[in-house]
């Protein structure tokens, strides 16, 4: 509390004040005050004035009797001081030489009108100055400059005794903190204070307890039933009463608002625990400096509501007369102390209505004891008139011995003189309510302190709310996330992906946990473990609750260890532990789709002499190039190792043909084998490698690297700088499919491929309806090749657009010139590989060539496989319904060996469907082939789709197929592939019919 408002330190202030004025004109060298403000009045406070203007005035305490030493005369000085306008030591015959300090003195008494006096002097250190008339001019300066900022005393004063003596309870607050936390909020950016105020209650609530009362009047002591402010101290930290938190908050937004004043009533507790209704008013400040110091005004409005409450309290009388039979409503009798008890009222403790009686006590003993005497109580206060309603929730013993919690209400009746004549009211059963509430509580509390963050969603998957942690965890307010959906935390579409498996395991198991990858609020990824399960209602779904923990140190560590574990330290590569596991895994991997795996030894040659000679930080450095080589010449998903020294496997998995192997082996050692530049040094390295396939070579990855290595001894036996398969025979292979390679970029320019025909067949007919166009690659030294081993190594090296225009363009024009002839086809049927279709200019060139060989459209049928419809089928789609547009007829070959859906089928633009020869071959022999066979003839008519059967080659076939309604044929059985020289005589001269 503010306890005074002028002490000792302001009457030392206002004498330094008057010091500054004259200090740098007068010669003197102390002042001294004598104050019965001050604690002690044996001290004399001196003064020592610089003789430079400006500088801090010494003060100290200097006791008096050093300066009068004999203490009988003390008194005589000192009054003799304070009864004289001017007095000296000698004027009172006080020898000279019993003043240890100053040996001159002048000095004089104030009189302020507050009548309290203060003793002012001045003196030399040096005995031997004498007092002028311009020190006693300089000493009355000083005398009436003290005197008048002293008279600020007596205006404080007045103030305060105005204040002390109004009628009107008031007190002063320190606001100066509130000031301060409201520049604060401005500084933070707060836009919407009620807002902030409403979810910072906590904040508001430690705010208000800090913010000090001053001052507090006679009126206000009165009104908190205080008789002192020692007093008030004691009871201040409990005046607050219900509803404070809310009124504080609506004080703070004036404030906030720069409003001219503020008014709200106030629920404060007095000394003796009463509530008491209290409308505070304050005049808002405007300076900082008025902050310190804020007058508050109160209206003591306790009485008032009161007289407000009763009426309400007279209407509710009634409306539980209305409402009473929807409650247990009891009616107390004062006066003869019986009570009516409904049949609810009954029925709530198990008991028939006439098995109680109407005794006051039915209704005490009723009450579990260890509520009874505050209920009692809370009875008797009501009776007393300190409360308007008695109301009050407590426990009952049923007549099972069960407890029950109620919320029991009622009000009493009075006459005139203030005696109770009847007090009625009704009881609720509110067991389940308190159970709720106290669950909900613990759950609350358990929700907001855990570690782990918590959302909560609902049944559509939109975030309801999430606690502290979680905020924590990803960086968002629960403003930033409540209305959206997880999937907000996961910036890439894999990671979205996994919430779909999140609502998959959900709607299967009811629940799910796993690894997820969220972003943060800063954009870094967070791997957390999620654990969601769904909350129901009876059978109905209506929540899901997510517990999601931070697991980011936990994969640092886990992947620090693993990069630790599994790499070589100087390459960064993996070491033979994670070889060894890649190994493992693509060997499963090929074992169920059928492939192959291929394990490449490379050694360095003569590395030995690099680091001898060079040095090993130079031989280090090459090791680290050649790793760089080997791993952006492999595709990221195969395996480059460094295991050992200049020693380095590399994994190869997913291989369809073996024997392509040699074609990556040759390119890493054409990488290989070349000068590297180390600093200023150039160096030559070369490299031999083994290779070993699995499972050819054998089915366990230590036969693999075994095998390898000596592949690589081989190799390195061989002259160096080369590879070596571990078999001769993949050896032979993979040089002759290279050396089949580099033919086949020569053989069109080379004229060595060529285009022949099959006739297809109407064997109802018996004639040619059209032919097929194949192509043939006879080599100048190996002869015939066969179509299954060059058109794949076309596809794979990227030749077959190249192919395929050829042939295209070729038989086209050769189809034209059959009927410039006079040769009557209805069509020409060319084949069309993936990498035409995927291109995506196939259209546009399928019409320059139709217009070159100037060839109707419909005579044109282009055939592709089911596999090509798998592979970005959107697009493959679009492309044909261009062709379709261009006039030309899609087919689909080797129909019933891929996988195509039916449904989907039945929208493609296609006309026929091809019967892949493997079902034809087993006709008669085979009874799924024959069902499957007649399916697709069945569902090509039920689809209004031509259909063709290829491979015939026996007159059952041709039975089986012509009974079953099939009359479109090729095979053998009818004629081989014809150069085009040959159709023409061929068709003429057979004009076949269905047994030639």
């Amino acid at each position: 509390m503010y306890q005074a408002f002028v002490n000792a330190s302001d009457a030392d202030e206002y004498f330094k004040q008057a010091l500054e004025i004259i200090g740098s004109y007068s010669d003197v060298d102390y002042a001294w005050l004598i104050t019965p403000f001050c604690d002690d009045v044996r001290l004399v406070r001196s003064y020592l004035v610089s003789p430079h203007p400006g500088a801090d005035i010494n003060i100290r305490d200097v006791p008096l009797a050093e300066v009068i030493p004999n203490s009988e005369r003390l008194s005589k000085y000192v009054g003799a001081c304070f009864s004289s306008q001017y007095i000296t030591p000698s004027a009172i015959g006080i020898p000279s030489q019993d003043f240890s300090g100053p040996s001159q003195q002048i000095m004089t008494k104030i009189e302020i009108k507050t009548g309290e006096p203060m003793l002012l002097g001045i003196n030399y250190a040096d005995p031997e100055s004498t007092f002028d008339e311009t020190d006693v001019f300089y000493f009355s300066l000083l005398a009436n400059e003290f005197e008048k900022n002293a008279c600020t005393l007596q205006r404080l004063k007045n103030k305060s005794l105005l204040f002390e003596n109004s009628e009107t309870p008031m007190w002063c607050e320190d606001l100066s903190e509130l000031n301060d936390y409201l520049k604060d909020l401005r500084k933070q950016g707060v836009q919407d204070i009620e807002e902030y105020l409403a979810n910072n209650s906590r904040e508001i609530y430690e705010l208000l307890v800090r913010m000090p009362i001053v001052k507090i009047n006679r009126a206000c002591l009165k009104l908190f039933k205080v008789d002192s402010e020692e007093a008030f101290d004691g009871i201040s930290k409990n005046l607050l009463g219900p509803g404070a938190i809310a009124v504080f908050k609506k004080e703070i937004a004036a404030f906030w608002n720069s409003d001219d004043s503020f008014k709200s009533e106030f629920n404060f507790v007095n000394a003796e625990g009463e509530i008491i209704i209290v409308e505070l008013k304050i005049q808002i400040p405007k300076g900082d400096r008025e902050f310190y110091l804020v007058p508050v005004s109160l209206t003591d409005m306790t009485e008032q509501r009161r007289i407000d409450k009763k009426l309400k309290e007279t209407l509710l009388r009634y409306e539980l007369v209305v409402q009473g039979s929807y409650g247990a409503i009891w009616d107390w009798n004062v006066v003869e102390k019986n009570v009516y008890f409904s049949k609810n009222w009954c029925e709530l403790r198990g008991y028939r209505q006439d098995e109680i009686s109407d005794s006051q006590e039915e209704w005490i003993k009723g009450i579990h004891p260890d509520d009874a005497p505050r209920i009692l109580q809370a009875v008797q206060d009501h009776f007393e008139g300190k409360t308007e309603v008695f109301q009050e929730d407590y426990r009952i013993i049923c007549k099972n011995g069960d407890v029950k919690w109620v919320a029991d209400r009622g009000v009493a009746e009075f006459d005139s003189e203030g005696n109770v004549l009847r007090m009625a009211g009704s009881e609720f059963d509110i067991t389940e309510r308190r159970l709720l509430d106290e669950r909900l509580r613990l759950v609350a509390s358990v929700y907001e302190n855990s570690a782990e963050g918590v959302m909560i969603l609902n049944k559509q998957g939109v975030i309801m709310d999430v606690n502290n942690a979680f905020e924590k965890i990803l960086g968002f307010k629960k403003s930033e996330v409540v209305g959206s959906r997880p999937e907000m935390f996961s910036s890439e579409k894999k990671h979205r992906s996994s919430y779909s498996s999140v609502w998959s395991g959900l709607k299967n198991f009811k629940q799910w946990q796993g690894e997820i990858w969220n972003h943060h609020k800063d954009r870094s990824k967070r791997p957390s473990w999620l654990t969601i399960s769904c909350v129901y209602d009876g059978d109905e779904l209506t929540h899901y609750v997510g517990l999601m923990t931070d697991i980011s140190q936990i994969k640092k560590s886990e992947e620090m260890l693993y990069q630790l574990a599994h790499h070589d330290t100087l390459t960064g590569l993996p070491n033979r532990l994670l070889l060894n596991e890649r190994l493992e895994q693509a060997m499963r991997y090929a074992l169920r789709r059928n492939r192959h795996v291929a394990v490449i030894f490379v050694d360095l040659d003569n590395f030995k002499f690099v680091n001898d000679g060079m040095g090993h930080a130079v031989g280090d450095k090459l090791l680290k190039q050649v790793a760089e080589i080997l791993s952006e010449t492999v595709r990221a998903d195969d395996t480059v190792a460094r295991i050992g020294g200049d020693e380095f496997l590399l994994v190869l998995g997913d291989i369809e043909n073996p024997e392509n192997v040699g074609y990556v082996a040759e390119k890493l050692l054409n990488k290989i084998n070349s000068k590297v530049t180390i600093g200023d040094q150039n160096v030559r390295v070369s490299a031999s490698m083994g290779v070993a396939v699995y499972p050819n070579d054998g089915e366990d990855k230590s036969t693999l690297i075994r095998n390898a290595d000596a592949a690589m001894y081989r190799a390195k036996s061989s002259g160096k700088m080369n590879f070596q398969f571990y078999t001769e025979e993949l050896t032979k292979n993979a040089i002759e499919r290279m050396s089949l390679e580099a033919d086949l970029h020569d053989a069109i320019s080379n004229n060595e491929l060529h285009i022949h025909y099959q006739p297809q067949i109407d064997i109802k007919q018996g004639r040619v309806v059209a032919v097929e166009a194949l192509l043939r690659w006879f080599h100048p030294k190996l002869g015939p090749v066969s179509p299954d081993k060059f058109i794949p190594l076309a596809e794979e090296i990227g030749l077959i657009e190249d192919i395929g225009t050829w042939v295209l363009r070729e038989a086209c024009a050769q189809f034209k010139r059959w009927q410039a002839g006079g040769l009557t086809i209805q069509t020409l049927a060319v084949n069309v590989s993936n990498r035409q279709l995927q291109k995506g200019n196939f259209p546009e060139l399928v019409k320059t060539i139709l217009d070159e060989s100037e060839l109707g459209a419909s005579h044109l049928e282009l055939e592709i496989t089911e596999s090509m419809l798998l592979e970005n089928p959107e697009f493959a789609v679009q492309q044909l319904h261009q062709l379709k547009k261009l006039g030309a007829t899609i087919a689909i070959d080797d129909f019933g060996t891929g996988y195509s859906s039916l449904s989907y089928l039945k929208k493609l633009p296609i006309h026929k469907l091809k019967i892949d020869k493997s079902f034809i071959n087993d006709i008669g022999n085979n009874g799924d082939d024959n069902a499957i066979t007649e399916a697709i003839i069945a569902m090509s008519e039920r689809l209004s789709l031509d259909v063709i059967a290829e491979g015939v080659e026996t007159e059952n076939q041709e039975s089986f197929l012509l009974q079953n309604g099939c009359n479109n044929v090729q095979g053998f059985h009818y004629c081989k592939p014809l150069p085009a020289t040959e159709v023409s005589s061929y068709i003429s001269a057979k004009r076949l019919n269905p047994k030639s």
